[in-house]
């Protein structure tokens, strides 16, 4: 979908430039998510396969499956998990399905250990689409989401909360349809 230059001048060639690229990008998806079906028959039988959230830790070594926390997952509906966070940490990494998916993410904050909380939710970032409002949606096996500043006190951190919703891919087809009308 390209405007002929000639009609568009200054900042509307950029602005016409930059809404051709968010077109095509949530095009992309849709054919992804539709045409491609990834969204056929998924959770349709629990009782083969687990399904569960993972906070992986790093306490100086990196990420290692030894040094995770892995709770099991309701499909869509509004989770709240906590996790106790050991001494010594300096990062974490939430692998928030061991599956391809699509969330909402409602709210994540972690424990100081001054009794305090404080809201990562702006903060993180992720291998995965963000499609607006905290709704993301991951194509990979293996979605991951982390803290994006470096001045976020991990280190004094002792619980980590995290609020999210889980969502049927296949009904992103209408989200993703308006964002391309």
């Amino acid at each position: 979908m390209e405007y002929p230059k000639k009609c568009l001048t200054g900042n509307h060639i950029s602005y016409s430039e930059d809404l051709c690229k968010k077109f095509n990008l949530w095009k992309v998806m849709y054919e992804d998510l539709v045409l491609n079906n990834k969204c056929i028959y998924e959770w349709i039988d629990t009782s083969y396969y687990r399904r569960f959230i993972q906070l992986f830790v790093d306490t100086g070594s990196g990420f290692s499956e030894e040094s995770s926390i892995i709770e099991e997952v309701k499909p869509y509906t509004i989770q709240r998990f906590t996790f106790d966070l050991p001494e010594g940490i300096r990062n974490f990494r939430i692998d928030p399905l061991n599956e391809a998916c699509a969330l909402r993410l409602h709210k994540v904050t972690i424990l100081l250990d001054d009794n305090s909380y404080l809201d990562i939710t702006s903060l993180l970032q992720s291998n995965g689409f963000a499609l607006d409002n905290n709704l993301y949606v991951f194509f990979s096996d293996d979605p991951q989401i982390w803290i994006n500043n470096k001045n976020i006190p991990v280190d004094r951190a002792k619980k980590l909360n995290i609020t999210l919703e889980y969502i049927p891919l296949n009904k992103l087809g209408n989200t993703l349809a308006q964002k391309l009308s």
